[in-house]
Parts: structure tokens; C-alpha cells; sequence
């Protein structure tokens, strides 16, 4: 299973305790779902610079 969890969104607000902790439920509600996770691929959006990258290019 491939999955990301999307938080760019998020970054616009200055609570980032609270990001990171969000973060970390969401990728715990897949393994509690039954998520193989040494089969899966899970990426946080905002740790992939590409990804901003991307976004920055396809607004031009």
C-alpha cells in the first residue's frame, strides 16, 4: 500500500507541536487499520521538497 499523509495545508498555521503530533496519529490509525507497514510506502508531504517544488511549476 502506498499512502501520504497530507500536511502542507497545515503549515500555514504556527502550532507545529501539534502538526508533528497529528502527523504521527495518522500514520498510527493505518497500522491500527491493518496496514501492512513493512509492505507499505507512507511519505509526509511536507518532508518531500519535490513535492513544493511540483506545485511551484505547475502554477506558472
Amino acid at each position: 500500500m502506498n499512502a501520504s499523509i497530507v500536511d502542507v495545508h497545515a503549515l500555514t498555521t504556527w502550532r507545529p507541536l501539534k502538526i508533528r503530533q497529528n502527523t504521527m496519529e495518522m500514520a498510527q490509525v493505518g497500522s491500527r487499520r491493518g496496514c501492512a507497514l513493512k509492505d507499505s510506502i507512507i511519505f509526509v508531504q511536507s518532508h518531500v521538497p519535490q513535492v513544493m517544488e511540483l506545485h511551484t511549476y505547475a502554477q506558472w
